[in-house]
């Protein structure tokens, strides 16, 4: 995402990642009981994934992930005129960057005064799986986490999904 980052920003695009929650809270990073906790975690989470986009830390109720769907690894692209132009229930680099590719080709469509307006449309689409980094972050969090996340892959394991 970080490169994907430095080479859509010039073109206008800003990018923000919202820090809601530990994902798997361990000994190591627990759940947040203070806003002072959470940002500490939330710089811990900047420096051991090399994050360089603008972060913001959401309120300890969750109050922004809760208006957004309660993912943990959702992706949106707004307009500016606050107009939810692409959500993915996970980040994709890949299918952001056509969605990013997508909206530069409509605004030089309506800069030649093409006429263009908006039609919805859905896509089922398919990201790479990044077990290794997953797993890294998970074990960083402590032994809890780890424990934790064996009992959701098997809970999911016995219960998939019904989207796709």
């Amino acid at each position: 995402m970080e490169a994907l980052a430095d080479a859509y920003r010039p073109k206008g695009f800003e990018f923000l990642f919202v820090f809601t929650r530990e994902a798997h809270p361990g000994e190591n990073f627990p759940r947040h009981t203070s806003m002072e906790q959470k940002i500490e975690h939330a710089r811990a989470f900047r420096d051991r994934l090399g994050v360089q986009r603008t972060i913001l830390v959401d309120d300890l109720e969750g109050t922004v992930h809760h208006a957004f769907g309660l993912l943990p690894d959702m992706c949106y692209v707004i307009g500016r005129r606050n107009r939810i132009l692409y959500r993915a229930d996970w980040t994709n680099a890949d299918a952001l960057q056509m969605i990013l590719d997508y909206q530069l080709t409509r605004s030089e469509q309506r800069l030649s005064n093409m006429k263009v307006g908006p039609n919805y449309c859905e896509f089922l689409g398919f990201r790479p799986r990044v077990w290794d980094k997953v797993v890294a972050h998970i074990h960083g969090n402590g032994p809890q986490a780890v424990e934790d996340w064996k009992a959701g892959l098997e809970y999911w394991n016995q219960h998939p999904p019904s989207h796709g």
